[in-house]
């Protein structure tokens, strides 16, 4: 069990967008809007990388203002 998690993880890592994602929002919390307008990327695919990092539990999201912020 720990192995898979351990995988995914690295796997879900792997990817320079998700990183970006991340570096972002380690200075602060961002609308899902803001992260697509700073990485010049759709909304859909911003929600798509953003639901593969909560996945494991490294972003989360508030729904009063739904903001992202990294754990």
């Amino acid at each position: 069990m720990q192995l898979e998690k351990l995988v995914a993880f690295h796997k879900t890592i792997g990817d320079v967008t998700r990183i970006r994602i991340i570096s972002i929002l380690a200075n602060g919390p961002k609308h899902g809007q803001a992260l697509a307008g700073i990485l010049k990327l759709t909304a859909p695919t911003i929600s798509h990388h953003l639901t593969k990092l909560k996945d494991i539990n490294l972003v989360r999201d508030r729904r009063e203002k739904i903001r992202y912020i990294i754990f």
